[in-house]
């Protein structure tokens, strides 16, 4: 995952610096990275945030940007989530 000025996104292959690519910032079902998951965590419905600095989606609004909700509740300890991905939702102006 990535954030290119205001929207979260993917790139949907591997690129060299200059090389153009494909940025997916909106997708009804995509599997993305994520911090560990814990007891209780990233149940189905709540909201999920880009973490820049970590290239990862976790529950904290704090410093990171909302990027979509949570489809799937997944398995403790799983380091991937299914998500509704809306990479537009950080926009604030």
């Amino acid at each position: 995952m990535a954030k290119v000025e205001d929207v979260v996104g993917v790139y949907l292959e591997d690129a060299d610096t200059g090389d153009e690519v494909a940025f997916c910032y909106y997708a009804p079902k995509i599997v993305v990275t994520s911090v560990a998951v814990g007891t209780g965590k990233f149940t189905a419905g709540s909201k999920v945030y880009f973490d820049a600095a970590d290239k990862e989606i976790n529950e904290s609004s704090t410093g990171n940007t909302l990027c979509g909700v949570v489809l799937e509740t997944p398995a403790l300890a799983a380091e991937t989530v299914l998500i509704a991905l809306d990479g537009t939702l950080g926009i604030v102006a």
